[in-house]
């Protein structure tokens, strides 16, 4: 089953200048980003972001918090 190429992101459809908000992520990203938020209990939106910017849902915890 493939997503709509122009699927909504978080339910919105326009910003408040009427710019058409989309989703971005791939598939695997966003299943990266929903492994992510159940593996670490983080929200939904730091994880979408995070798995955007290609961080594992592993190396998650330590992309947070670095040493």
């Amino acid at each position: 089953m493939t997503r709509p190429l122009n699927r909504l992101f978080l339910d919105v459809e326009r910003s408040a200048k009427g710019m058409a908000w989309r989703d971005r992520l791939s598939v695997a990203s966003a299943n990266a980003a929903l492994q992510m938020a159940q593996l670490h209990g983080l929200p939904d939106i730091v994880c979408r972001v995070l798995a955007g910017r290609g961080v594992a849902a592993e190396a998650a915890e330590r992309f947070l918090n670095p040493t």
